[in-house]
């Protein structure tokens, strides 16, 4: 008795974890305050005269609550605490966007031209 009790216990600590922890990684990013996504496609990141270009790379995305961390592969400096609003079509971008400085993330789509002091980044990427 002991043991089915036990096992009835784990079984609901682990589909509670589990929900708490991917429940909010597939929900809509407007809609959500927390999300961890991957996205892949071309990057380019320039600094003074050094330059990174990649065809195929990853971009991790975390948000918490309205600010964005972009964590990118090939030792890319990632953009950090980027405040990101609720857009047309279910889409953030960021507050000060302009058609040569802007961030735009929907589920399925990243795009960055982003410029901040010597660093740029440009990105397009789809959901992994």
């Amino acid at each position: 008795m002991k043991n089915d009790t036990k096992r009835i216990c784990i079984a609901i600590v682990t589909v509670f974890i589990l929900w708490c922890f991917t429940g909010p990684i597939n929900r809509d990013v407007t809609k959500t305050k927390f999300f961890i996504r991957h996205y892949s496609g071309a990057v380019l990141f320039e600094q003074d005269k050094t330059m990174i270009q990649c065809q195929f790379s990853t971009v991790r995305v975390v948000k918490i609550g309205d600010k964005v961390n972009f964590y990118f592969a090939h030792e890319i400096p990632s953009l950090s605490e980027i405040v990101l609003e609720e857009h047309q079509d279910n889409a953030l971008m960021n507050s000060d966007a302009v058609e040569t400085n802007y961030i735009q993330l929907t589920n399925n789509k990243l795009e960055i031209l982003y410029a901040v002091g010597n660093l740029k980044y440009t990105v397009y990427a789809t959901r992994e």
